[in-house]
């Protein structure tokens, strides 16, 4: 099949961007244009030099990103300042559904992830959103027993970033509160919480290997990546 040099996104196919308190997401919605060189689907009209350099940041993603980024039809926009969902930058998609193509995953890059020093972490981690939610869920969940045994609890953890940091402790608060005989946390919300922290985790400590100069990653961060590194290949079969 031909790959298409313009594809049109309306409602019906991008179903998740018509919640009924945020019309500003129907911006996610119209035509996307091919870039020739690199694959990658952009918004009509998008700025040539934003095109441009996140092209040039794709270069220097994994292989293994990159087809999974060209194989689902990424789509992607630019937002002043802030991302729809009041980000940097922002994953969209909606995964229980059951074909790519209502799947329809798009990222949204604001002007601070167009910054020199963060356009590739950034995108790394958004494309590692879309390579998590498309592994299989044996690998996802090796990946989360890693995780547990290696932030287990009554051992100091600070995460790769501050960012990941907040849901690391939100998810030890319920998982102590738990413990300590404190308020009952339902299994979906503590499911959810962890849930965040770890494929959040995962996103931003990809980032940080693809982007080792990431200004976000906390030079007092106590977590082993090396270790990370090693699982992470061994699971998921990238050379990073």
């Amino acid at each position: 099949m031909a790959t298409p040099a313009v594809i049109s996104l309306g409602p019906r196919e991008r179903y998740w961007a018509n919640p009924p308190a945020e019309r500003s997401w129907q911006r996610f919605w119209g035509t996307f244009e091919r870039h020739s060189g690199s694959g990658l689907y952009f918004a009509s009209g998008s700025h040539p030099g934003h095109r441009k350099n996140l092209v040039n940041a794709f270069q220097n993603i994994p292989v293994q990103l990159r087809k999974t980024c060209l194989e689902w039809r990424v789509t992607f926009n630019f937002a002043e300042l802030f991302t729809a969902s009041g980000n940097s930058s922002t994953f969209y998609g909606d995964f229980s559904q059951r074909s790519k193509e209502l799947v329809s995953p798009h990222i949204e890059m604001g002007t601070v992830s167009l910054q020199a020093d963060y356009i590739l972490p950034h995108l790394a981690h958004e494309l590692s959103h879309l390579f998590w939610r498309t592994r299989t869920e044996a690998q996802r969940q090796q990946y989360r027993q890693f995780l547990l045994e290696s932030c287990r609890r009554g051992k100091v953890t600070i995460e790769v970033t501050d960012y990941v940091q907040e849901r690391f402790l939100r998810y030890r608060k319920i998982v102590d509160g738990r413990t300590k005989g404190g308020p009952y946390i339902g299994s979906i919300e503590k499911e959810t919480c962890s849930e965040r922290w770890m494929e959040e985790s995962f996103c931003d400590t990809m980032a940080g290997f693809i982007a080792p100069s990431y200004p976000s990653l906390r030079k007092d961060r106590t977590v082993d990546l090396e270790s990370r590194r090693i699982v992470i290949n061994s699971i998921f079969g990238l050379e990073l």
